[in-house]
């Protein structure tokens, strides 16, 4: 059996006109909070695309076993449903359309096959994606 700990890594994004931002809250498996911490971009980006960021800092920053935990149905929904489909058809989608973000979805596909990370999409009351969500507004960093 493995004595590593296991941990929950959630995360949160904020988006201005000015800048960006990705946050992280880490917790194991006793429910206390290992660390946290913020990615600034000094630059707007799109949700999504930050969202994508976020996935792949996460996955990253992860071990085997930990689990991610974002709002984000599109990562969520691709990592775990979709990306075995688009790599087979050649990044191209169901209906032979490219498939958005492919760049940042061939990172992920890469990480994904490299070590065993479960996504999951947070509940609607959580408040510890809310924390993450929180530590990434501007007014909490810099």
């Amino acid at each position: 059996m493995s004595t590593q700990q296991t941990h929950t890594i959630y995360i949160g994004i904020s988006s201005t006109q000015e800048q960006s931002a990705l946050a992280f809250v880490i917790y194991d498996e006793d429910g206390l909070k290992v660390r946290d911490y913020v990615i600034d971009l000094d630059k707007p980006v799109n949700n999504t695309e930050l969202e994508m960021i976020a996935l792949i800092e996460g996955l990253e920053y992860a071990l085997d076993d930990d689990e991610i935990v974002m709002r984000s149905d599109f990562c969520v929904r691709g990592f775990n449903e979709w990306l075995d489909n688009w790599k087979r058809k050649g990044w191209r989608k169901a209906d032979n359309k490219p498939v958005a973000y492919r760049d940042y979805w061939q990172i992920v596909e890469k990480l994904r096959s490299a070590k065993y990370i479960k996504v999951r999409r947070s509940e609607r009351c959580c408040p510890k994606i809310d924390e993450a969500y929180a530590l990434a507004k501007p007014t909490h960093h810099h």
